[in-house]
């Protein structure tokens, strides 16, 4: 194992064949290329900017850790842990970011890669397209993300996503469990509540699409239609004005709010 120490910088570095390069407090990396079963380690204080992760490689962050414009390419992972931070990381054709329990993750770029925020870890201002994938997994929270050009956010059970933006192509699918605020859909954009699925405040509007299968809910839903605009509901659960309560894990102004059924009619 290589060290970076406190006040060190360190740039251009290749970390390969089983080796570790670990970036300690005070220490600086620039333009690190790992792959090849090296790993990259940044630990509390240390920064790592404009690395490279390609295949075989791992860079890791750990607590209060911090990277800048990571790359992690086809077979590259970089896994975010608890109270570490990535600030612009580029995650290309199958490139891996996993973003873990109280870890952070703000301004990726998923473009044909996956990004998977579990178990407390938090992403904001992702932006998801060409064939990326944005996964939100039990305990973890999203903000802001931009799905588009073919890009796929899937929200599961325990999961929570917050004023998503689904358009040109884009598609967020809301699966048993998941939880969905303030969504915008528009313009070849398309939301998919599936049984078990909650949305809550979603905007459909300039040729967005929403589909809600059967056994799926959404609530306080706002359609514009307008041309090129269409809305599902065959096959659909409408939920009926004096259906029970929503899930209890919603606030009480979501319990109490219109459901799609007041909605559809105008679709």
């Amino acid at each position: 194992m290589t060290d970076v120490s406190s006040g060190v910088t360190s740039s251009g570095v290749t970390v390969a064949n089983g080796g570790t390069l670990q970036v300690l407090g005070q220490g600086t990396t620039i333009g690190t290329l790992v792959g090849n079963s090296g790993t990259e380690i940044v630990s509390s204080g240390g920064v790592a900017s404009a690395t490279l992760v390609n295949s075989g490689g791992t860079q890791i962050v750990s607590a209060f850790g911090y990277t800048s414009g990571t790359v992690i390419s086809s077979g590259g992972t970089e896994i975010v842990s608890s109270r570490g931070q990535a600030y612009a990381p580029i995650v290309s054709n199958g490139g891996t970011e996993q973003v873990l329990n109280f870890g952070s993750t703000r301004s990726a770029s998923i473009a044909g890669g996956t990004e998977i925020v579990s178990n407390g870890g938090v992403a904001s201002s992702t932006s998801v397209s060409s064939g990326g994938t944005q996964v939100v997994s039990s305990g973890a929270y999203v903000y802001n993300t931009v799905i588009g050009s073919g890009g796929t956010e899937i929200v599961s059970t325990g999961g929570t996503a917050w004023t998503p933006t689904v358009s040109n192509a884009g598609t967020e699918q809301v699966l048993a469990g998941g939880v969905v605020w303030s969504a915008a859909v528009s313009n070849g954009g398309t939301q998919v509540v599936s049984s078990g699925g909650q949305g809550y405040a979603t905007s459909v509007v300039s040729g967005g699409m929403l589909i809600v299968s059967s056994g799926g809910y959404t609530y306080s839903t706002r359609i514009t239609v307008a041309a090129g605009s269409k809305c599902t509901t065959a096959a659909t659960r409408i939920t009926p004005l004096s259906a029970p309560a929503a899930p209890s894990r919603w606030p009480a102004a979501a319990r109490t709010a219109r459901p799609l059924a007041a909605a559809a009619r105008f679709c």
